[in-house]
């Protein structure tokens, strides 16, 4: 676990404000979005926080009893170069305004603002951080790699560098497993848990340090929740990087969530933008679906990915959400101008719903022979009667005992819900 989690593994984000209640109010916010706030009342507080703990996002006051707020901006980044800093001021004013941007400052909210809007700015300053940690990673390991052609380093001195540069990896990793959910909300939100319609689970095997699979849950109304699931093409930095970047995509993108088409269609053209100007090949396969409660019915998009499997359960049976007429839409980044197809299928209490990836039936064992669709469905109805977790997590099982080692050939990603009401 690195530094900047607390102890039961969210991260922490500086909070520096001379008002208890605000930083209260703060604090409180954070912990909806699952993370915690380590709180500050003053800039020296603040300072000597930062020191001991490797702190990547802070959110300051413009008015502090002992400094302002751009003078604790510098003197942080004298601390940590990479810190992202949101100006949280209840004093705006253009000049301070402008000051911000001079010194790129990487969010400036007024108080009396929206706090879901500064808590999407608070996301997407991870986001941002962990793009530049990983860039600088990987611009490290490039020059490491050219130093290693150039200059006849020892043996020893080698051995050490591999073992820093494995150190950070293995940082930028629990960064990446940050960004995946640790928790899901409840369906309908307005009621009791108890009361939920929707449950989620999910289970997830990265093949290597920094994973190309990611999924997500977008809560799109009190009664509609949207899952999203997807393969980037290749595994380490470049995948992880392209991972961080959907996850950004997908907050800019929630007023289309409720549909899957349009919304598939804006995260293409966002990530055409970006590969067409590289010059290897990179796409992103992925599916995502809107669960309505009310009208008891799923409808869907799907962007070269595997179909999702609807589990039957009245009937034990399957039903696969494949694509019309066998003729799948393409991968996301790929092509700029896409039409993705919209379908929908009608859903019932006591069905499950279950997105994965390809590494789920293409894993192989030590005859080199894979799962297959065949095995991999007749697993499901094998568990037909247990929850999801429980689904989830004999599925995983069966995986492993099926190839004789927990560590495979391509990441796993199984994400499941099941319809309990």
């Amino acid at each position: 676990m690195s530094e900047e989690t607390s102890s039961n593994g969210r991260n922490r984000v500086l909070v520096v404000d001379d008002d208890p209640g605000q930083v209260r109010t703060l604090a409180d916010c954070l912990d909806i979005e699952d993370l915690d706030a380590a709180c500050c009342h003053s800039g020296q507080e603040a300072l000597a926080v930062c020191q001991k703990e490797p702190l990547h996002v802070a959110i300051i006051d413009l008015r502090l009893p002992d400094m302002a707020g751009m003078e604790l901006l510098h003197q942080l980044r004298e601390i940590n170069p990479e810190i992202q800093v949101i100006i949280h001021t209840g004093h705006a004013t253009l000049e301070s305004a402008m000051e911000a941007v001079n010194v790129e400052a990487f969010a400036y909210v007024e108080k009396m603002s929206d706090p879901q809007k500064l808590m999407n700015h608070v996301h997407n300053a991870f986001i941002q951080h962990f793009e530049k940690y990983s860039a600088r990673l990987r611009q490290e390991i490039d020059d490491h790699i050219e130093s290693e052609r150039l200059l006849s380093l020892s043996n020893h001195e080698l051995i050490e560098r591999n073992k820093e540069m494995e150190a950070e990896l293995l940082m930028a990793r629990e960064i990446q497993q940050s960004l995946i959910p640790n928790h899901y909300p409840h369906f309908p939100q307005d009621q009791p848990e108890t009361e939920a319609f929707l449950r989620f689970s999910h289970r997830y095997q990265p093949s290597s340090t920094l994973a190309g699979d990611f999924f997500f849950m977008v809560p799109v109304s009190n009664t509609r929740a949207g899952l999203f699931i997807c393969d980037v093409m290749g595994h380490g930095v470049r995948a992880a990087l392209i991972t961080a970047l959907l996850r950004g995509l997908i907050e800019e993108m929630k007023p289309l969530a409720s549909k899957p088409h349009a919304f598939l269609d804006e995260i293409n053209q966002g990530l055409y933008r970006i590969f067409s100007q590289v010059h290897t090949s990179i796409f992103v396969t992925s599916c995502y679906l809107v669960a309505d409660i009310l009208e008891r019915k799923v409808v869907y998009a799907n962007a070269g990915h595997p179909p999702p499997v609807l589990l039957r359960r009245s009937e034990n049976r399957l039903l696969h959400l494949s694509a019309l007429n066998d003729d799948p839409d393409i991968a996301l980044g790929l092509a700029g101008d896409v039409d993705y197809t919209l379908q929908e299928i009608q859903v019932f209490k006591g069905d499950s719903l279950i997105l994965y990836t390809d590494g789920a039936f293409e894993a192989q064992n030590s005859n080199g022979e894979q799962v297959g669709m065949n095995r991999f469905n007749e697993w499901i109805l094998q568990n037909g009667e247990q929850p999801m977790p429980e689904l989830l997590g004999n599925l995983m099982q069966s995986l492993e005992d099926y190839c004789g080692t927990n560590e495979f050939g391509d990441d796993v990603c199984l994400f499941g819900m099941d319809f309990v009401r």
